[in-house]
């Protein structure tokens, strides 16, 4: 996690200065909680405020920079009113945050004190509109809360050090066993933390939260050296800093374990300033017990390496162990391997048997691979249903051979779960050092592209690296890496190709089909990036800006007095979205468009899911007006009850059916079929990949409603749909 401190103006005032409170605020306490903030709502981005009189802190996560500071001090200051927080689903759409670029999503809530109130914020902000969850924003709730009970304390101390200088300082003389002045002593022994006056290395004065921290009556303490209330291995330290105090140096807060009077360990941290008392250097301070926090950041150390599911390292260990583990090889001139293993068919025991079935069926196969690999091994889960394993000091390489096929044998083995059996499958890639990369990152994308290769043969199989699954890797990373620019650089365009009716001839609607214009490759067909954009989540911005600009442009076409319809294209994971009703809403919203000018196209696969969201995106667009399309009709499942379970409103038989139409009688009777079924359930067909007259003739005689393809006309830009359209209403105008 990366921490920053950011200054950034605020108009808000009268909060006084609060700069100490926060230079001396514990780092790791609040970099924790933002990073919790982050987890418990899912977003990209979580930060921490705190406001005085002109400025505003940052305790960040994940990159809230010096840029980004001005575009949410707005936000900060809205959420500092509101009692319960603020969420917003989507910026964009709020004018009172128009400058809020590239941030779509916010929530937060107001870090309270009892001394200053509202004293800041802890918010969270994500790229993409989406809705929180009242447990989230609960969530959000309870860390803001712990974080304004420590700047409480905090604030607390600044005015207690700041009583006791002044204090010190007016006091030419003073018993050993009293405080400077009645003043401090009303304050200090009321005080949340352990305050002192430390001179010549022993407490001249010591209040009760002292004492009872260390377990002592506060008077014990009294004349008492520092030294034995120190572990030994901290003393030197200690003893170190109160002199560097004494001599000028400029205090800093600081760590160490203290012995209690019981013999207990207890981490404090400590605040200390010099001063001056009965004319003698004397250093006044306070003392917190850290305990329970260090054990809280261990504890978010071992969240931070370790999967909480199956208790497996995570990602990050395993990169570490990789590392140390080249090292070694490089050294001492070894071979290792890194394997990558996807389940085949997890998704569907998630979606037949529940997902607590699934996670029982990880933790089943984790312990199942642990205890199938020598010790030396590091298993590791990064996410879902993958796994990575190292495998140091290799002797031969073709030694992963017999490796792999015993891992296929450990994973097809059935897992029986509550009288049920439930079995997977697994896909396996191997890379090899140094053979198949002489780095990290090379070794896990080179097995990553075998471990794909082998899924796409089919799963329950094993793929070693080869010179062209390298290629292949680095092809694949470097369209990640240009997805993930080509929207700023706009470099996608649309092409459109018609729908016309197999009745009237008329141009009836258009799909709009997205193309990259890469910079170095030229145009990219959607089958060259599709899949990276649906892999790496860059498909949400990307099918959002498509049906913003597909939308756009129907308004300007139906404006010529053409009736017609947009067809878009939708993917499984748009359609897993929350936000996507909202997205499309949106959309005809901007276009000035009626719900009923806009055809949705899915998969057979995407209506198969049966998951809640997409059956609810489903029902609302369609209660909307929108059309839902059947995509590539007749290639997915064989059951076809879904047809009466969704709100489908037309079917779209795939090219494959249609391309040997009139020579195949099995597909001529499965297009008959399709037409008739259909019809029966009050559904168009549209067919697609149309290139011959003959195809068309055997269309139209089976009753077919629709069709596209080579044969009416390609894809083409916006200037060659209008001039289409164009000759479109010439010749119907003649009629």
């Amino acid at each position: 996690m990366s921490s920053s401190t950011d200054s950034g103006r605020t108009a808000r005032s009268g909060a006084g200065d609060r700069s100490g409170a926060v230079t001396a605020a514990a780092e790791a306490l609040f970099e924790d909680l933002t990073r919790q903030a982050a987890e418990a709502c899912a977003a990209a981005v979580a930060a921490m405020s705190v406001v005085d009189s002109g400025h505003q802190w940052f305790k960040s996560r994940g990159g809230v920079g010096v840029a980004d500071t001005a575009k949410i001090l707005l936000l900060c200051s809205e959420t500092m009113r509101a009692e319960e927080g603020l969420a917003i689903v989507d910026l964009a759409r709020d004018p009172r945050f128009s400058g809020t670029d590239g941030l779509r999503f916010f929530a937060g809530v107001p870090i309270l004190t009892s001394r200053a109130g509202a004293i800041g914020t802890l918010l969270v902000l994500d790229p993409a509109p989406r809705d929180v969850a009242g447990d989230a924003l609960a969530r959000l709730r309870a860390l803001a809360a712990e974080a304004g009970r420590q700047l409480d304390i905090r604030l607390g101390a600044q005015e207690v050090l700041g009583r006791a200088i002044r204090g010190a300082g007016r006091r030419e003389t003073a018993p050993a066993e009293e405080p400077p002045e009645p003043e401090f002593r009303r304050i200090v022994e009321g005080a949340p933390v352990g305050t002192y006056v430390i001179q010549n290395e022993r407490y001249r004065y010591a209040n009760p939260k002292l004492g009872e921290i260390l377990g002592y009556p506060s008077g014990h303490l009294m004349g008492s050296e520092i030294a034995p209330l120190v572990v030994e291995a901290d003393r030197p330290s200690v003893l170190a800093r109160l002199r560097s105090h004494l001599v000028g140096e400029s205090p800093a807060p600081y760590a160490y374990r203290a012995i209690r009077r019981d013999g207990e360990i207890v981490h404090v941290e400590v605040h200390e300033s010099a001063s001056e008392l009965d004319g003698e250097p004397a250093i006044i301070g306070t003392l917190l017990d850290i305990t329970e926090r260090k054990r809280t950041e261990a504890q978010a150390a071992e969240r931070a390496f370790v999967d909480p599911l199956t208790r497996l390292p995570n990602r990050i260990r395993f990169l570490e162990r990789l590392e140390l583990e080249l090292a070694q090889s490089r050294r001492y001139n070894r071979k290792l391997a890194v394997v990558h293993l996807d389940l085949d068919g997890f998704k569907f025991v998630n979606d037949n048997w529940g997902h607590n079935a699934g996670d029982r069926l990880l933790q089943s196969l984790a312990l199942r691979l642990t205890r199938g690999v020598r010790e030396v091994d590091t298993i590791a889960r990064i996410g879902g249903d993958e796994f990575l394993i190292l495998v140091p000091d290799l002797k031969q390489s073709g030694d992963m051979t017999h490796f792999a096929q015993k891992l296929l044998s450990l994973m097809r083995r059935p897992v029986e779960l509550d009288e049920r059996s439930l079995q997977v499958t697994a896909s396996v890639g191997v890379a090899t050092f140094p053979e198949d990369g002489q780095d990290a990152e090379t070794l896990l994308r080179n097995a990553d592209a075998a471990m794909y290769r082998a899924k796409d043969l089919g799963g329950n199989n094993f793929e070693l690296c080869t010179p062209e699954l390298t290629a292949m890797a680095v092809e694949r990373l470097e369209l990640q890496n240009g997805l993930r620019q080509a929207l700023d650089r706009s470099e996608f365009l649309l092409h459109y190709q018609p729908l016309v009716s197999l009745g009237s001839g008329r141009i009836v609607g258009l799909e709009a089909l997205v193309r990259w214009q890469h910079p170095q490759k030229g145009f990219l067909p959607p089958a060259t990036f599709i899949p990276v954009a649906e892999e790496t989540g860059l498909i949400l911005p990307l099918g959002a800006w498509v049906l913003q600009v597909a939308t756009g442009q129907l308004k300007s076409w139906l404006d010529t007095g053409l009736g017609l319809r947009m067809s878009v294209n939708f993917s499984a994971k748009q359609f897993r979205e929350r936000s996507l009703v909202h997205t499309v809403e949106e959309a005809l919203s901007k276009a000035g468009l009626e719900p009923r000018h806009l055809e949705v196209e899915i998969t057979e696969s995407i209506a198969m899911e049966g998951a809640e969201i997409v059956v609810a995106n489903l029902n609302t667009l369609r209660s909307m007006g929108v059309g839902i399309a059947i995509d590539d009709f007749g290639t997915g499942y064989s059951s076809m009850s879904y047809l009466k379970s969704f709100p489908i409103t037309s079917l779209k038989i795939d090219r494959s059916f249609v391309t040997d139409l009139a020579n195949n009688p099995a597909d001529a009777g499965i297009v008959r079929a399709i037409v008739e079924m259909a019809h029966g359930s009050r559904l168009s067909v549209i067919a697609e990949g149309v290139e011959t007259q003959d195809q068309f003739q055997l269309l139209q005689k089976y009753g077919c409603d629709e069709m596209q393809g080579y044969w009416v006309s390609r894809p083409l830009p916006v200037d060659g749909i209008d001039r289409k359209l164009e000759e479109e209403l010439a010749l119907w105008s003649k009629s």
